[in-house]
């Protein structure tokens, strides 16, 4: 099945999420704002299978893919195989702002337009949630959007929207020896799941709170959802303390 023009724009300056995307091929153009030459796209596979349009071949898509703008065929637009229902990202990167070392990363701003069949949003269910790495209590973890290490740092942090028919998102992380987490959420009633989905804190039904627990090795999810009919904005950030 080949899905045709694009009609959907976002605009961002954080991770856009795809989920579930059905087997089919999809268009995808995007846009940077106030582009340099030091600006890449980072295409990234979370589950499933996917393959990119390049060099006059279908490459598929393992792990992390980043290229500049302008590289791909057709300018700035990539061509999509979806081979068995897949999940995956696009995130930004200005590779001027690495070096020197001192400075941190930036994720320049730009506008995606989607394709008809692509939903852009967290996991609705357990099943679905969208991974955010690994914690380790002494080293922490690099993730696309973030590092969570102890507390005097950022975190990692999640920038999505909730509400009307979109009810609840997932995000999903491994502990790899224990540790002290604090999940900071402003803007959707937030919970910290086990494996068996039991939950381990609640912010009782508030959209704003702050969650603390310990954890044992093991798997781990977030859990968001909203009363709210009207699509609205949430935070939430997680620390090692």
């Amino acid at each position: 099945m080949i899905v045709n023009a694009t009609t959907q724009t976002i605009e961002l300056n954080q991770t856009l999420k795809v989920v579930e995307a059905k087997r089919g091929i999809y268009d995808i153009g995007y846009e940077f704002f106030s582009p340099d030459p030091g600006d890449y796209l980072t295409l990234t596979l979370e589950y499933g299978k996917l393959s990119l349009w390049r060099d006059e071949a279908w490459q598929p898509v393992t792990g992390s893919v980043a290229f500049q703008p302008g590289q791909m065929q057709g300018g700035d637009s990539l061509r999509l195989r979806v081979d068995s229902k897949a999940s995956f990202a696009f995130s930004t990167v200005d590779s001027y702002s690495v070096y020197p070392y001192d400075d941190a990363p930036t994720f320049p701003s730009a506008r995606f337009t989607l394709a008809p069949g692509l939903e852009s949003d967290m996991g609705d269910r357990r099943s679905a949630a969208w991974k955010i790495g690994k914690v380790d209590a002494l080293t922490g973890v690099d993730w696309t959007n973030g590092v969570v290490s102890p507390s005097e740092s950022a975190g990692i942090t999640i920038n999505e929207t909730i509400g009307g028919d979109d009810v609840s998102d997932y995000a999903k992380f491994n502990v790899t020896k224990t540790a002290n987490v604090q999940i900071e959420t402003s803007g959707a009633i937030a919970q910290l799941l086990n494996s068996k989905g039991m939950i381990v804190a609640d912010s009782s039904d508030g959209y704003e709170s702050l969650l603390t627990a310990t954890l044992k090795r093991g798997t781990y999810y977030l859990g968001f959802s909203s009363e709210s009919s009207t699509v609205e904005g949430f935070t939430s950030t997680l620390n090692l303390v």
